[in-house]
């Protein structure tokens, strides 16, 4: 299994477009190969930064994942 972990902190006012961004990701990344799940947790201290955390089969599922264009 591989874990993937990647933080962002949004700026005022792009929060909502991010979100929708990933809501639209969404349905690619449940076909995607290899893709196992994964969680989005935000700072308590600063809502404007979150961090995601992915679970894939395998390294090339990553890969395959991360030269998909619609990402």
């Amino acid at each position: 299994m591989i874990i993937v972990m990647f933080e962002v902190e949004l700026f005022d006012g792009c929060k909502e477009e991010y979100h929708a961004l990933g809501r639209n990701l969404q349905a690619s990344l449940q076909k995607q190969k290899g893709f196992l799940g994964g969680k989005t947790y935000i700072c308590e201290d600063n809502p404007n930064r979150e961090v995601s955390i992915n679970y894939w089969d395998n390294e090339d599922a990553v890969m395959e994942w991360r030269n998909f264009l619609g990402h």
